[in-house]
């Protein structure tokens, strides 16, 4: 999983298992939103290849949710809670799915 993730990174670039089956993708200096958009593509693509296991052919579904600095966060716990949020609302509409951060959503489930 970690070398399909790298294949489609940068140098700079960082990801990280953080648990299970979540993994945690640092972009430096995206430039526009449009950009994250296209990398999480091309990784919801590349992981939702099948894998092959002993013989046997396993697929994966994958949710992306994206967090953009300073946009939804200045600080990597407010980004990270941002990602995590977007990334249940991605669940939640299926698999091969990717969702922003929508601060609205955010303040219409504080109040």
């Amino acid at each position: 999983m970690a070398d399909r993730l790298k294949a489609d990174l940068r140098g700079v670039d960082t990801v990280a298992r953080i648990g299970g089956d979540e993994f945690v993708v640092v972009l430096q200096s995206v430039g526009e939103p449009r950009h994250a958009a296209m990398v999480a593509q091309n990784l919801i693509t590349a992981v939702s290849q099948p894998y092959s296991i002993k013989s046997c052919l396993v697929e994966i579904g994958v949710s992306v949710g994206i967090a953009l600095f300073p946009d939804h966060g200045v600080d990597s716990e407010e980004l990270m809670r941002h990602a995590d949020r977007a990334m249940y609302d991605a669940k939640a509409a299926g698999r091969g799915v990717l969702r922003f951060f929508n601060p609205a959503e955010e303040l219409s489930s504080d109040g």
